[in-house]
């Protein structure tokens, strides 16, 4: 019935963008009703989104009805719109993409979609011809499909492909490598620029260590991202890519990038030791994330090796792993043996439990030895995370201890430990004689009023001494009184880069 009286409403001559979501009450008459007034050309729709609602089967020939007739249609994306896409609905959307002049992005999400369905769905793409994003994510698509996906996409303009999240295994590989080369192809063409937007994502399917291993021989260009899940890295400049060299060895040109993004991955202590080969030839990486990976102290060895052979990483995110203070003193002797030489500036150990509650009071004093360590011993540390590590008032204590000696700390994240005003009390006495730092995460912990009035004393006592105060210090979802507040630089909102 709603659905009705929207239809009817001369607000939708205005109406350029449809979204229809997270709403099992719609069904397909409701949607029939909605799209009819576009259908018949009446007024003049862009984008038609339509997720987790109620519709059938059934209801499909409404959507092709309206994509079919639309000459104004620019994005069309079905995100569980219906239990499954059977192969008779894709062969009915496929009929209407070809009617279709207009569209330039199809997206099919969570449907259950096979090789056939797809087959179709990306011939129907190449015979329209404008498609340049075509997303078939989460579906039950094979190698079979995969391919003859890639196959219709080198026919065409399309140049965003995401099969993510299928049913893909490592023989698809000689399919990609084709793509990459039709891709590359287009870089002699007179606006290389205009290829910025390539992407291929592959994440979630059925890759096998080897396929990793391979990651290398599929990072194309600047113009090119690859995901294959195990990482998702875009070089930098254009180099020499060649046809020659895609067919030797089937090894791209690395170019240059400064990026390793394998965060939530689920590739644990095993690949760590390929990464260390991996890097051991790729210096210009400067920043490598493997957080949420399940890396443990033992994956700690090898990923210190790493460091060892590779000098110019100076970012390193390990958060929400499990790496423990074993796998912290691991990391720390490689940082003691590089010295003056370290170029790591950046470390994230968020969501790395340091200590157990109730643990012996021996293995408190090895996490207070590390943190001491970390903080004080590391003269080139800008940026260190500690946030939900289980330190506590004792950790933030070592860390107050610490913090005259540090000459190059900007950014300290502490969030998330269980820090009272006893822990804020020992820290501020540190952050008074420390001058650099100038933001501090000290979000959800259990600070009071007290707390906080120590955080406005110790700013004072750092004008009074002549250095800076902290620019800001975050203090959100804490237990103090709402009236409360900071002096300078503080702030009781915002999110930290971290914590």
């Amino acid at each position: 019935q709603r659905c009705r009286q929207l239809a009817a409403c001369s607000g939708l001559k205005k109406l350029k963008k449809l979204y229809i979501g997270i709403n099992e009450r719609i069904t397909g008459p409701g949607l029939r009703c909605l799209l009819q007034p576009f259908s018949q050309r009446l007024y003049h729709l862009s984008s038609l989104s339509i997720r987790s609602c109620n519709l059938q089967e059934s209801d499909m020939p409404a959507i092709c009805d309206f994509v079919g007739s639309s000459r104004t249609l620019d994005e069309l994306s079905l995100y569980r719109a219906m239990p499954t896409l059977s192969s008779a609905a894709c062969y009915r959307l496929a009929a209407a993409l070809k009617a279709n002049r207009s569209m330039t992005w199809l997206a099919c999400y969570s449907m259950h979609i096979n090789d056939d369905s797809a087959r179709a769905l990306a011939q129907a793409a190449a015979v329209q011809g404008k498609i340049d994003r075509l997303v078939l994510r989460g579906n039950d698509i094979t190698d079979d499909g995969g391919t003859a996906c890639l196959r219709s996409v080198s026919s065409l303009g399309c140049h965003r492909v995401d099969l993510s999240f299928n049913h893909l295994t490592k023989d698809i590989l000689p399919e990609v490598i084709l793509t990459l080369r039709a891709w590359h192809a287009r870089l002699d063409t007179p606006s290389p620029g205009a290829l910025s937007d390539y992407s291929l994502q592959l994440a979630g399917n059925r890759f096998t260590r080897q396929a990793a291993e391979m990651m290398s021989a599929v990072v194309a260009s600047a113009a090119v991202k690859v995901n294959f899940g195990f990482a998702s890295v875009t070089s930098g400049a254009i180099q020499d890519l060649t046809a020659a060299k895609l067919n030797e060895k089937c090894i791209l040109h690395h170019g240059k990038y400064s990026q390793l993004d394998l965060t939530f991955l689920g590739m644990g202590d095993a690949y760590v030791e390929w990464l260390q080969d991996y890097l051991a030839d790729v210096k210009a990486v400067e920043s490598l994330s493997y957080g949420r990976n399940n890396l443990t102290a033992a994956g700690m060895v090898p990923m210190a090796a790493v460091l060892r052979v590779n000098l110019c990483i100076q970012a390193l995110d390990l958060s929400f792993n499990n790496i423990g203070v074993q796998g912290l003193e691991t990391l720390l002797d490689v940082i003691d043996e590089d010295g003056e030489n370290s170029t790591l500036r950046y470390l994230s150990l968020q969501g790395n439990p340091l200590v157990a509650e109730h643990s012996p009071e021996s293995d408190w004093v090895r996490v207070e030895t590390a943190i001491c360590r970390l903080v004080a011993e590391c003269p080139k540390l800008e940026l260190v995370g500690l946030g939900a590590t289980d330190i506590g008032d004792r950790g933030a204590a070592v860390v107050g201890e610490c913090l005259p000696q540090q000459s190059s700390l900007t950014w300290l994240g502490l969030g998330f430990n269980n820090i009272s005003a006893d822990g804020v009390s020992n820290l501020c006495t540190g952050l008074a004689r420390n001058s650099t730092l100038r933001i501090l995460s000290l979000s959800s912990n259990l600070l009071d009023s007290h707390a906080i009035g120590q955080l406005n004393g110790m700013q004072e006592e750092r004008i009074h001494s002549g250095a800076n105060h902290i620019d800001t210090i975050f203090v959100d979802c804490n237990p103090f009184p709402s009236e409360t507040r900071l002096g300078p630089g503080g702030g009781k909102g915002g999110k930290p880069p971290i914590s």
